[in-house]
């Protein structure tokens, strides 16, 4: 058994033996664990009882789940419904009738997730986000556990000093891994983000930057920015900004996926890129 089933187990014990909610679901008909291809946390279950099914995440405290919590009520626009928090437990609608996002509905929806993205950023985080040691702190733990060599590592925390010189990073708040599996659709084209987990204080367009190399075509790019400066000022991302991001972003990548304990082959793909972008 992998880490993610491991934890899914552990949590789903932890749900019998809690009953959240057991006022509301009443008697639950039945609990399925939610492990994508891509998980890596095993935090989340669908719920199925006499009124509905519902989408029931394990938070790793109640602290956690009160920032959760708020998060969903300061975003309503964004998340699917929110039902409430039990203790480190959060409910919120199961997404019936909606299906996860393809390519296609990415590019074609760019500019309406531009405006999400915005919406996010344009909130200010109260919080002592060192960017700067984040990102030591993170490529230190690579080299500690051997993921990377001495030699990458001096070359990446080069273009990291370097990059950073050239651009004014403010911190607010943003959404974490913003890629196509993190959406759903309905047939009406509405969309939603379903990482209740993934709305934290960050460098402003983190995310961003991760979506847009995504997107990777120019017509879905300025759709995308057409949408963002719909709502707030987009004209700090910048092709710098944007390069500085994701290099922020592929060692937090990097590093989260081998600390949660995944197969390293889950991280190839992005420490190639590393090697490639600080080549």
């Amino acid at each position: 058994m992998d880490s993610v089933h491991r934890r899914s187990a552990e949590n789903l014990e932890s749900v019998k033996n809690d009953r959240p909610f057991a006022h509301f679901l009443g008697e639950i008909q039945s609990i399925e664990p939610l492990i994508a291809s891509n998980a890596l946390s095993g935090n989340a279950f669908f719920v199925a009882c006499a009124s509905g099914k519902y989408k029931l995440r394990v938070c790793d405290s109640e602290a956690r789940a009160k920032t959760i919590e708020d998060n969903l009520r300061r975003f309503p626009n964004i998340f699917p419904k929110f039902y409430g928090r039990d203790g480190r437990y959060i409910l919120t609608e199961a997404l019936v009738g909606y299906r996860g996002l393809t390519n296609d509905d990415l590019r074609r929806s760019a500019r309406k997730i531009g405006r999400l993205c915005a919406e996010v950023n344009s909130a200010e985080a109260n919080a002592d986000h060192d960017h700067r040691q984040f990102f030591i702190t993170r490529i230190a733990k690579l080299l500690h556990r051997g993921i990377i060599d001495r030699e990458l590592h001096d070359r990446v925390l080069g273009r990291y000093e370097q990059s950073l010189d050239r651009v004014t990073v403010r911190i607010s708040l943003d959404m974490n891994d913003l890629h196509k599996g993190n959406f759903m659709i309905d047939k009406d084209d509405n969309i939603l983000f379903i990482d209740e987990e993934g709305i934290n204080p960050r460098m402003r367009g983190q995310g961003v930057a991760k979506l847009l190399r995504a997107i990777g075509h120019e017509d879905e790019y300025r759709e995308f920015m057409a949408g963002y400066n719909e709502v707030a000022d987009g004209s700090f991302l910048t092709p710098e900004y944007l390069a500085h991001m994701h290099l922020v972003e592929l060692v937090r990548t990097i590093n989260f996926k081998t600390e949660v304990g995944v197969n390293l082959d889950r991280a190839q793909k992005d420490l190639d890129e590393l090697r490639k972008f600080c080549a």
